[in-house]
């Protein structure tokens, strides 16, 4: 289970188990994509090794990472 809420306009904080994290993470992603295929989505991750982590999970569950900005 994960405890997701909007913190500020157009930002969601998600905190939970890593597994809820990340399924959080790709459900926001495909609703994203589903609402404006070609608009880009900036993720703020919380290290350095999230990035490529995060990047990876994109690449193997959904169509591509085209405009995913990561900082």
């Amino acid at each position: 289970m994960n405890d997701s809420r909007p913190v500020a306009m157009g930002f969601r904080l998600v905190l939970g188990a890593p597994e809820s994290v990340e399924v959080a993470f790709l459900e926001q992603i495909r609703a994203l994509r589903a609402a404006a295929p070609l608009a880009p989505i900036d993720v703020l991750v919380g290290g350095v090794l999230q990035r490529p982590y995060f990047q990876r999970l994109i690449a193997e569950t959904s169509p591509g990472l085209l405009n995913v900005r990561f900082s």
